[in-house]
């Protein structure tokens, strides 16, 4: 089993929108395409296992929108930090065999006087990768997420809302929350 680590963070609007990438054809673990994620990605060697640098290595090139990318990283804070256990036909990536995943979920609210002042934020989210997607907290439960995001997201709605949804995700990831 490979060990990988995954930082992503949950930008989110005072009115409960969500700020998500959809993956879309040509990613890599080819059964998550058109899922939904939190906007991040995986460490690499310079992060030095630290998922604040992943994060803040991730958010300038994911976000090509300078203003955003600032606001979200003058935003962000550990959420939750969970353990996967993903096999490989679950992910469906060609050259991976089973993936253990220390994933490090962030949130981040977007100030209102980016979005009063800006708001062509409100309809869309500018991403260098993927498609971005905006979903308010009612309409969360009509997509389908990956890398377990669904499970965690439940727990973080939970926490932080009080809020209860049921998302939809892929069977026969196993999911531990560490932190």
């Amino acid at each position: 089993m490979d060990d990988v680590a995954i930082a992503s963070v949950l930008v989110q609007t005072a009115d409960a929108r969500f700020y998500l990438q959809r993956k879309t054809p040509g990613y890599p673990f080819r059964h998550f395409e058109g899922d939904l994620f939190p906007p991040g990605g995986f460490a690499d060697s310079t992060d030095k296992g630290d998922a604040r640098l992943t994060i803040c290595r991730e958010i300038p090139e994911e976000f090509p929108d300078a203003e955003l990318a600032a606001s979200v990283l003058g935003a962000f804070q550990h959420a939750a930090t969970y353990q996967l256990e993903v096999p490989r036909e679950v992910h469906g990536h060609a050259k991976r065999g089973d993936l253990r995943v220390r994933f490090t979920l962030h949130d981040a609210r977007l100030p209102e006087e980016l979005l009063a002042r800006r708001p062509d934020l409100r309809e869309q989210f500018p991403l260098d990768e993927g498609e971005g997607v905006i979903v308010p907290r009612g309409g969360l439960g009509l997509h389908r997420y990956c890398w377990a995001v669904n499970e965690m997201l439940q727990d973080y709605l939970r926490e932080q809302f009080g809020y209860a949804v049921e998302l939809r995700g892929h069977d026969g990831i196993a999911v531990e929350r560490l932190a």
